[in-house]
């Protein structure tokens, strides 16, 4: 008992502590969607431990002035900066396209037409670049039944950032494109990389699992009726894939915009990992420089459970 009330006790003193010494300050909020119409979920960020020169989002190259005290006076231990750490954030956005209601004629059931995004913020958060990293809410890869063309629609969404490098992990209903490494045949695997493993001196049709499929990784798309299980109002819905993109951060301008910028994300085409033959949901992804990313994520052969998740 005494253990137990040592434990409240210093549990306690570490609140009050964290109370007492908050930092003065006033809350500095910024709308990072700027979608007030739409519904925004799944919101992360991180912050990149090295500084760029200070960019708004529109380009220009400038200072941070932001900085102020609770009374609303200018923080003298905050003076005005021509750089920042970079900060990094993933978020899923309802884009307003047209949400499937459970009725006879379409069936199933959907929380809207997410996308995942991407905001960077080069001036200490006072202005965010984003970028719709999925494009596949207005897509489909899988009809339901009745012959409706359910949407590629992201319910979740993660992030990582190591060095000056981003990884970003979403699962989507949309199941098509992608590029899937497993999707390559091994006969073309083995004769395009076969000097690569000459010179590794390894027996690569014996050491090179990842060329096969041994995971049962490859199929078809599959689908789960919840009126089975007791839930009508729910329908069909179709099985989630996990998707992967990266992003470097890069000194110079970029070629892709008009602005003239000093550093900017680069950012190679998003791949498919999975095929939809299982359901996919929370992707979780830690990164290590020097070393890599690694990603995980829950799967079920059967269609998640009703009540875990959003499908």
């Amino acid at each position: 008992m005494k253990t137990k009330i040592l434990l409240l006790t210093v549990v306690l003193i570490m609140l009050v502590g964290n109370l007492a010494y908050a930092e003065d300050g006033l809350l500095f909020r910024r709308d990072v969607s700027k979608t007030p119409e739409a519904e925004t979920e799944k919101a992360s960020i991180f912050m990149m431990d090295f500084y760029v020169p200070a960019q708004a989002s529109t380009g220009l190259v400038g200072v941070v002035d932001n900085y102020q005290l609770l009374d609303g006076t200018d923080a003298v231990d905050y003076p005005d900066r021509s750089y920042a750490k970079p900060l990094m954030s993933v978020y899923i956005d309802d884009t307003g396209g047209e949400s499937i209601v459970a009725d006879p004629i379409r069936g199933g059931i959907s929380f809207g037409h997410f996308d995942a995004y991407f905001g960077v913020s080069l001036d200490d958060g006072t202005s965010w670049k984003t970028t719709n990293l999925s494009r596949s809410a207005d897509l489909s890869s899988f009809n339901l039944a009745n012959g409706y063309a359910y949407p590629g629609d992201v319910h979740n969404v993660v992030h990582q950032v190591f060095g000056d490098n981003v990884m970003v992990a979403w699962v989507s209903k949309y199941c098509d494109g992608g590029t899937p490494l497993y999707s390559l045949s091994t006969e073309t695997n083995l004769a395009t990389y076969a000097t690569y493993f000459e010179d590794l001196e390894v027996n690569y049709l014996k050491d090179a699992v990842y060329l096969y499929d041994l995971f049962g990784v490859a199929g078809a798309q599959g689908s789960v009726d919840y009126t089975l299980q007791g839930h009508p109002d729910i329908g069909e819905i179709p099985y989630s894939c996990v998707w992967t993109a990266r992003g470097k951060l890069l000194a110079g301008d970029d070629p892709s915009t008009t602005e003239a910028e000093a550093t900017y994300v680069m950012w190679t085409k998003p791949e498919r990992l999975t095929s939809g033959t299982r359901d996919a949901n929370l992707p979780a992804v830690d990164c290590a420089a020097g070393a890599g990313c690694i990603l995980t994520w829950q799967e079920d052969p059967e269609g998640l459970r009703p009540e875990i998740g959003r499908a």
